[in-house]
């Protein structure tokens, strides 16, 4: 039982490391990432950074078609969050800190 336990808690000290990291390399290559997930390890997070591998392409992507992609990976317990996040991305590109604001129109920011 022991050894079990050694190695549990071994394997979560490496997963911690390796969040780390992709903290650490997202700040140096995408800060605008990481205010707008929580979890970086996350279903949501992992998922938008497989689909679209490089900066330019999230950013190419557009506030539509990511809200669309992450609306069919997120379950529906966090669709709440997921919301609030997109009220808070749209701000943050309305302010030059995210996607440009141009790649959406006014009218989409009132919703």
């Amino acid at each position: 039982m022991r050894e079990i336990l050694r190695e549990y808690y071994a394997m979560k000290k490496e997963l911690s490391m390796y969040i780390c990291r992709l903290k650490n390399q997202l700040r140096q290559v995408f800060p605008q990432f990481l205010p707008i997930f929580s979890k970086v390890n996350g279903i949501t997070a992992m998922a938008v950074l497989y689909e679209y591998v490089t900066p330019d392409a999230i950013l190419a992507a557009g506030l539509d078609e990511l809200e669309q992609f992450m609306k069919r990976t997120v379950t529906k317990t966090y669709m709440r969050k997921l919301s609030l996040s997109w009220k808070q991305l749209r701000q943050h590109s309305v302010l030059g800190m995210g996607i440009p604001a141009s790649s959406f129109s006014s009218a989409t920011i009132l919703k």
